[in-house]
C-alpha cells in the first residue's frame, strides 16, 4: 500500500468505525477484463446495506486506468470509485504532497447498482 492509500484506508477506517462502512479490504480480489488482461482495485467495501464496491485510488488518472475501471463497471455488477485527493485551495495540482484540509472525490462507474453516500457532505481529511 504506498502513501496514498494508506491516507484513504486510514479515512476508510474511520468510517468503518462509525459504522459507515462494515468492512474494508486491500486489494482482495482480482477481475478478469479479457483474455489475458485482468484488474485488481485497491479497495474493496462492504456496506451496512450489503452492497459491496471497489475502489481505485490514483494521485493522477491515466487514460488506460480509467479504461480498466470502466470495463470492470460493465462486466460486474457492483460499483466501482476512482478516488483522488484534491487539495481544494489547489484543485487542479493533483501530483503534490497535501498535508491538511484535502478533501477525496470520486467518479463513480457501475451498471445501475445502488451507490452509497457517506454521511458527511464531503470526505474531508
Amino acid at each position: 500500500m504506498n502513501k496514498l492509500e494508506r491516507r484513504y484506508h486510514d479515512l476508510l477506517e474511520l468510517l468503518r468505525l462509525d459504522r459507515q462502512i462494515l468492512d474494508v479490504r486491500f486489494e482482495p480480489e482480482k477481475f478478469r477484463l479479457a483474455d489475458g488482461s485482468f484488474y485488481t482495485p485497491d479497495f474493496r467495501l462492504i456496506l451496512p446495506t450489503g452492497i459491496v464496491e471497489f475502489h481505485e485510488v490514483k494521485g493522477f488518472w491515466r487514460e488506460a486506468a480509467r479504461v480498466r475501471i470502466k470495463l470492470a463497471a460493465e462486466l460486474n455488477p457492483y460499483v466501482f470509485r476512482s478516488v483522488t485527493e484534491v487539495d481544494p485551495l489547489h484543485p487542479k495540482r493533483s501530483n503534490r504532497r497535501i498535508e491538511r484540509g484535502s478533501v477525496w472525490i470520486w467518479e463513480t462507474f457501475s451498471r445501475g447498482a445502488p451507490q452509497w453516500q457517506p454521511e458527511t457532505d464531503h470526505l474531508g481529511t
